[in-house]
């Protein structure tokens, strides 16, 4: 019996996938005229923030974006940003199975093709940023110039 719940516990368990960074992501505005830095920065902030990302300024063009789930699992990215497009990076996390792909373990799924030294992560964080970027999105065609 307890070997058998030890097999399901070990299936229910998603596989770790490679950190998905987001690299220079045009943002367009929905009537098509182009936007300053500083409305990206507003778009960024209000699209990461309504999906409970924390975003601190960080220097000129940089943000820090942190998201605490349930006061179980915590993400920290770093963006940068100019005036149409903006960059996502991972920089650490906490309770989201991180660990550096390495030739001595066998992986299965999406971190079985990546190369070894890779940073892989629970597949939830790749889609919190993912949903994060959305919002971006739909935050800057709102802002007004």
């Amino acid at each position: 019996m307890f070997l058998a719940m030890i097999a399901v516990s070990a299936q229910a368990a998603p596989a770790s996938v490679p950190v998905r960074d987001v690299s220079d992501q045009l943002v367009a505005r929905m009537d098509g005229k182009p936007m300053s830095a500083d409305m990206l920065r507003r778009a960024i902030i209000a699209g990461a923030g309504s999906k409970g990302w924390v975003v601190v300024d960080d220097g000129e063009g940089k943000l820090l974006a942190s998201l605490d789930v349930r006061g179980k699992h915590q993400a920290k990215v770093a963006i940068s940003y100019g005036a149409d497009r903006y960059s996502v990076k991972y920089l650490s996390a906490n309770n989201l199975n991180v660990e550096t792909k390495s030739e001595n373990k066998n992986y299965s799924g999406a971190a079985e093709k990546a190369p070894v030294g890779t940073t892989l992560i629970h597949p939830n964080y790749n889609r919190w940023v993912a949903i994060m970027v959305q919002e971006i999105q739909s935050s800057a065609n709102q802002i007004a110039p």
